[in-house]
């Protein structure tokens, strides 16, 4: 059930913040918002091959992260539905040996080390952000990112590291 609730912690923050909630995984407090969400296609444990029955029926993008092994941010699934008008959630699952468990990502700036970065766009299949554009003839202030998506979609989700020095012994251009 960890699953539902971190969905609704995840789709709820903000009005829970507002409320005063200091811990927002807590299920008592988004009791409240369960009857909004169509939660009966979802068996237990959720498998992720159960996303995108829950993502259409209640029409949101949901995207889920978890830590590899050097206790990185990986992407597990990516919603295709990213980018449109639909509400959009984080969850992040942790694993530790058989036992799994959901917790909502309330920040993913913050997550992901990028803070400072909250006036930027995510690209949530390679976690790189770009700036806001000033908007374009057609009103798009989201051009340098939809053009990135475009070709960025075309892979399998993952975490690009770019190097911040080089040592002594590497080659200036980067492959």
């Amino acid at each position: 059930m960890c699953y539902k609730w971190a969905c609704l912690a995840g789709l709820h923050h903000w009005d829970l913040k507002a409320q005063g909630v200091k811990n927002i995984n807590r299920h008592t407090y988004n009791k409240q918002f369960e009857q909004r969400y169509d939660f009966a296609r979802v068996s237990y444990p959720v498998e992720i091959r159960d996303l995108p029955v829950f993502e259409m029926a209640n029409s949101l993008a949901l995207n889920l992260f978890t830590f590899d092994i050097c206790d990185e941010i990986l992407p597990v699934y990516i919603s295709p539905l990213n980018y449109t008008d639909w509400k959009s959630v984080n969850l992040l699952l942790l694993n530790c040996s058989e036992i799994s468990h959901y917790v909502a990502i309330s920040d993913i700036h913050r997550l992901l080390g990028k803070g400072k970065n909250r006036r930027r766009l995510l690209c949530y299949n390679c976690l790189q952000t770009f700036p806001l554009s000033k908007p374009d003839a057609s009103g798009d202030k989201n051009k340098i990112l939809n053009n990135h998506v475009l070709n960025c979609s075309k892979s399998k989700y993952q975490n690009v590291k770019i190097p911040s020095e080089l040592s002594d012994g590497q080659s200036q251009q980067l492959h």
